[in-house]
């Protein structure tokens, strides 16, 4: 909506203008991604906080070390040995107990940055899912139009699709959730369950985070291309004006506002500097639909 608005109020050359006039061609027969889109773009409206997930993904990274990623799994390795050795080999419980304070002296350690990545990713993750859903969607469209191919494109990670990355990031915030079962809360802390996740979520966002915004720009501009699809394709007879370069000249036959009935008034206007109409005087009282003639 954005979008679509700014390209309203905002004039656009020539260039612009016949650029999307190209990609609402290819839309308009496209009926079912149009549908498609209707309906997740709908989803992703009501349910995306799109303002907070920018902030999220531009937040400044949080201090976790490549040694803490790597130590994080070994320490666990360390236990998880221990505990079968004392299980079946008959070490002595002394070595479980020792393998157990290395792990709570990580998790001790990074508790804070653990616990403030996990609460900031509550929302943003729910948020990402939905905009997967929509990428998706859009990745399995073929496109012609270079426009529109430019603009799935920019929806790529490294010439991967977005939503196998958000996959990924939707996977990492299941697995976080896990910790609610009563099972995974007492094993949590021997498995650095929370560290473990959040630092995979945390080198995600890092990786991944600075293309967010421009999925969200390339997806508001493909619906605004979609909803004027959808108006092309619903009034076949308006034409497309050709926009011509190199004069302020205007030549329309039998307009009318788009958002009127066919039974509006519809007028011939003519404006052209190089045959000495230039200027165009509008009059007429109180609510005769002047303002409407100039929309």
């Amino acid at each position: 909506e954005a979008t679509l608005a700014r390209w309203l109020t905002r004039a656009a050359d020539g260039l612009e203008i016949r650029s999307r006039q190209e990609a609402v061609t290819e839309l308009r027969p496209k009926l079912d991604l149009r549908e498609d889109l209707a309906l997740l773009g709908e989803a992703v409206r009501a349910g995306v906080h799109a303002a907070e997930l920018v902030a999220w993904s531009r937040r400044p990274a949080l201090r976790v070390t490549w040694r803490a990623r790597l130590l994080a799994p070994l320490l666990v390795l360390l236990f998880v040995a221990a505990l079968v050795g004392w299980g079946l080999a008959k070490w002595p419980v002394s070595v479980v107990l020792a393998a157990v304070v290395p792990l709570a002296a990580f998790r001790l350690a990074h508790r804070r940055t653990a616990a403030a990545i996990v609460a900031a990713v509550d929302r943003p993750g729910g948020d990402l899912e939905l905009l997967g859903s929509v990428l998706s969607r859009l990745e399995r469209e073929p496109f012609l139009n270079l426009r529109l191919r430019e603009l799935r494109g920019r929806m790529d990670v490294e010439g991967k699709p977005a939503s196998r990355r958000i996959r990924r990031l939707n996977r990492l915030v299941e697995l976080l959730d896990s910790r609610d079962h009563v099972l995974m809360k007492a094993l949590d802390p021997l498995l650095l369950w929370t560290e473990q996740l959040s630092f995979a979520i945390e080198a995600w966002r890092r990786t991944h985070g600075p293309g967010v915004e421009g999925w969200l720009d390339a997806l508001g501009e493909l619906e605004a291309l979609s909803s004027i699809a959808a108006y092309a394709f619903e009034h076949p007879h308006d034409p497309f004006p050709e926009i011509l370069d190199g004069g302020a000249d205007i030549d329309a036959t039998g307009i009318a506002h788009p958002l009127l009935p066919e039974t509006a008034v519809r007028n011939d206007v003519r404006l052209s500097a190089g045959e000495g109409c230039a200027v165009f005087f509008v009059s007429g009282s109180n609510m005769s639909g002047k303002s409407t003639l100039l929309r």
